[in-house]
């Protein structure tokens, strides 16, 4: 019979992107669904390729497709107001759930992507009527109010709920709910919000996540009415990072930072107290300690007030969906994947626009210094200030070359923009408006780095306005266990630092966000440092505990995201992924849930869902090689070798250190037989890393196809040595130990694969393959049923177990009991070779 232990390699599995054209992305939703049936799925619009499983009350966008399974489906089209209901012709023929674009059961659909929703295999009948005007509308987010409620609107939406079977009904009830909101009613809008987020649409992320920034609303409302009768004040925070974890040094971004804050505190300087500077440096400048300071900050000031912020430090944009983003970049930042690490831009107007209450933003920011990162170009001078656009922002962004262009005749280096401004600031005695020392200021960097260094204003501040204290003293500051405080930079003098209005559970949810991010930081580095099945555990119980002090959605979704990426570990993939869909749902612009949907799909053999699901990930982070790594792998687990090593060799341009893409690649040559290639990737990877133990096995067995069987020996036992744990290490060395007819040791070594990893299934069929080759057929059986145990649909065990019954049955005289297991042999393959020689087995037995 065929020996199956004649595999070369083990392909250690990789949980490791070409991405898609980008098309333009629409924020406004054109449908909510009502009803669908369990097999639906939808893609949501956009250029997102990975279908969801459909949930009442989802929202979707221009461009989506609803694959119904074969069963009806219902929806609100807000174009037109209509209700539309879609019925399959062939209710009889109900189609599978959705498997990939080209499959039939994609014909059961209903796209958005003209002006009139389409449909396929079925009639589309509008069946009611919405209350509301047509149009598009985005109403996941706070609607803007109009004064006063529609009287007359809502008396008719209350009349239509009134009617016998219409108390539940979902699409009038978020009718009301929309009614009541434009018309400033916020408390009965939010009643009827939770209602419906509490039963028919408890599975819409859009609603879970506009409740609490309803909640935001209505006391951000109450805030400025009670600060409207109040004098200015203007608070600062100022930000300076040097140290970064996953970016090289800035050496005086911080000393920037101290240098502005001692210039608005000091009696000759701005006057602020102390307790209206916030300060942050250094590794204390975490994403989550500088998005609750800037939270709280706005949440305490109004239309008289101003903040200020400063900040020194690597700041990037992004392309992403044909849009791009920018990003003040963190102590913990990971630029390969800025969304789910970084401070948005987007973020910071969105806070401006919805918590502020008209409160005045002047940002102060030296960026120019890294023009280019993976061939994309930072476009950051340009992009920021068009995401900052509003009549209510305005300030000056240092932008240039990357040049670290600096004073270094000064004891402690500064920065020329920073030393520029506050020597502006500093001069005439500080009267000076800042809109002449901004002005200054760009004239004296351009002349001190000849124009490597532009300044880039944008919006209006006030002639007269100057960076001074204004009036109004601020609250007592908490004790310091109760603040920011601990979390801010201690390189200024006592008494500097000083968190505003922040809340007693503030602290505590920071230092769990910040411990969970830094498992996330580690899984966005990819195979090279992956966490553990225990680190997702942890990550999710982290992010849980921040979720509870500080119910903000991206930490709701990150915990479902940490929790699913656990369970992806076992064989509780089904259970994972509803979680990483939610992840997705919650938090959709950000990257990691993607990946890590796509990891799952790809531990269930799902190619085509794994490789959409690494393109989306790609497509809003196209500078996060992990994802790209996923993709190849996925395309070669398919077959799509061409492709596969494509990606792998833009990847490995994009990142040249990262010792598993040169794994993976060495992988994939290995796989097209190409091993003098696969053993330059291989030992590429083990330049990079010495002790990459998966790169010493493979390299070992590259070795034994050279002939040189001693080295091939060095190379796992060097992999044992380091992870004794690696069941491929084991099973490669034992068939060099089969292959020089030592079959005792390579049983040994078997056996031992088996014990480190009892689900290596190679191992066992290895072992099997040679017991049935020395006519062990009892034995050989035992292995092969222990393989089917796990995986009963494995055809290539199935038919091993045929041949091996029917050897031993021949050998036994028994005639019938053998052809009748040679045949169901024959009956299960159209492999050439295997029916050539299961049929002269049947013949020899027949004679």
């Amino acid at each position: 019979m065929r020996s199956l232990a004649s595999v070369k390699l083990v392909l250690a599995f990789l949980a490791l992107s070409v991405a898609p054209p980008l098309g333009d992305r629409s924020a406004l939703p054109v449908a909510v669904l009502l009803d669908a049936g369990m097999n639906a799925t939808i893609t949501t619009g956009g250029e997102r390729e990975t279908p969801l499983h459909a949930v009442k009350g989802e929202l979707i966008l221009p461009g989506a497709r609803l694959l119904t399974g074969g069963q009806g489906a219902r929806f609100l089209y807000l174009p037109d107001s209509n209700i539309y209901q879609f019925s399959p012709i062939e209710r009889s023929f109900p189609a599978p759930a959705y498997v990939a674009v080209e499959a039939a059961n994609t014909a059961f659909e209903v796209r958005f992507t003209t002006l009139k929703p389409s449909k396929g295999r079925g009639t589309l009948t509008a069946v009611g009527q919405w209350p509301l005007a047509p149009g598009t509308m985005d109403f996941s987010g706070v609607i803007p109010t109009r004064g006063t409620v529609d009287a007359a609107l809502l008396k008719s939406i209350e009349a239509e709920l009134n009617r016998p079977g219409n108390a539940q009904n979902s699409e009038l009830r978020l009718a009301r709910a929309i009614t009541l909101e434009r018309g400033n009613q916020l408390d009965g809008a939010l009643d009827e919000y939770k209602s419906l987020a509490g039963k028919e649409w408890s599975a819409a992320r859009w609603l879970q996540k506009k409740l609490p920034d309803l909640v935001a609303a209505g006391d951000a409302a109450r805030r400025q009415r009670e600060l409207a009768s109040a004098g200015p004040r203007t608070v600062a925070v100022v930000v300076g990072i040097s140290d970064y974890q996953r970016l090289p040094r800035l050496d005086y971004a911080a000393n920037d930072a101290r240098l502005f804050a001692e210039y608005l505190t000091s009696p000759q300087g701005g006057g602020f107290p102390a307790r209206d500077v916030v300060v942050f440096t250094d590794r204390q400048a975490t994403t989550a300690a500088v998005s609750s300071a800037l939270e709280q900050v706005f949440s305490g000031t109004g239309a008289n007030d101003t903040v200020i912020l400063f900040f020194s430090g690597y700041a990037m944009s992004q392309r992403a969906e044909n849009l791009d983003e920018g990003f003040l970049l963190a102590s913990d930042s990971d630029p390969q994947e800025k969304k789910a690490s970084a401070y948005s831009i987007s973020g910071l107007s969105t806070l401006v626009r919805t918590k502020s209450g008209g409160t005045r933003l002047v940002v102060l920011a030296d960026t120019g210094r890294m023009p280019v990162y993976q061939d994309s170009p930072n476009q950051i001078g340009s992009v920021a200030p068009a995401e900052l656009a509003n009549d209510r922002v305005a300030g000056m962004l240092a932008n240039g070359d990357g040049e670290p262009s600096q004073f270094n005749t000064t004891p402690v280096p500064q920065g020329l923009f920073t030393s520029y401004l506050v020597q502006g600031l500093r001069a005439n005695g500080g009267i000076r408006s800042l809109e002449q020392v901004l002005s200054d200021v760009d004239r004296q960097v351009r002349m001190a780095t000849n124009e490597k260094q532009h300044p880039v204003r944008f919006g209006m501040i006030p002639p007269n306005y100057t960076l001074r204290a204004q009036g109004r003293v601020a609250a007592a500051p908490p004790a310091p266990n109760q603040g920011l405080i601990q979390l801010a930079s201690l390189g200024l003098r006592p008494g500097l630092l000083f968190a505003p209005q922040v809340t007693p559970t503030a602290a505590p949810a920071i230092a769990y966000e910040e411990q969970g991010q830094q498992i996330l930081l580690q899984y966005l580095r990819g195979n090279d440092t992956p966490p553990s099945q225990d680190d997702f555990r942890r990550g999710s119980d982290l992010f849980a505990r921040a979720y509870q002090s500080n119910a903000a959605v991206s930490l709701e979704a990150k915990q479902q995201f940490f929790e699913g990426r656990a369970l992806t570990f076992n064989d509780d993939v089904d259970l994972a992924i509803p979680l990483l869909e939610s992840a997705i749902r919650l938090d959709p612009d950000a990257a990691y849930g993607y990946n890590g949907l796509g990891i799952a799909y790809l531990k269930k053999g799902m190619y085509p869902e794994a490789a959409w699901s690494f393109r989306d990930a790609i497509l809003r982070a196209s500078n996060w090689i992990y994802p790209r790594h996923n993709l190849a792998f996925t395309y070669m687990q398919a077959g799509a070798y061409g492709p596969a090593e494509q990606i792998y060799r833009e990847a490995i341009r994009l990142e040249t250190q990262s010792a598993s893409l040169h794994y993976g690649f060495g992988l994939l040559l290995q796989r097209t037989n190409r091993s003098k290639e696969a053993g330059r990737q291989y030992r590429e990877a083990l330049r990079i890393n010495p002790n990459y133990a998966l790169a010493h096995t493979a390299l070992g067995v590259v070795l034994a196809d050279e002939g040189k069987v001693a080295d091939a020996m060095n190379e796992h036992n060097r992999a044992l040595m380091l992870d004794p744990r690696l069941a491929a290490a084991w099973h490669n060395l034992a068939l060099l130990y089969a292959r020089r007819k030592n079959d005792a040791e390579a049983r040994r070594l078997w056996l031992e694969s088996i014990k480190a990893d009892p689900k290596f299934v190679e191992a066992r069929v290895s072992l099997a393959g040679n017991y049935a080759a020395a006519k062990e057929y009892d034995s050989a059986l035992d292995q092969y049923r222990l393989v089917l145990q796990t995986l009963p649909n494995y055809t290539a065990i199935q038919i091993a177990e045929y041949e091996t019954e029917g050897d031993r049955s021949a050998g036994r005289g028994q005639k019938q009991d053998a052809l009748s297991s040679y045949q169901k042999a024959l009956d299960l393959t159209q492999d050439p070779a295997d029916r050539r020689r299961l049929n002269k087995k049947l013949k020899q037995v027949q004679k």
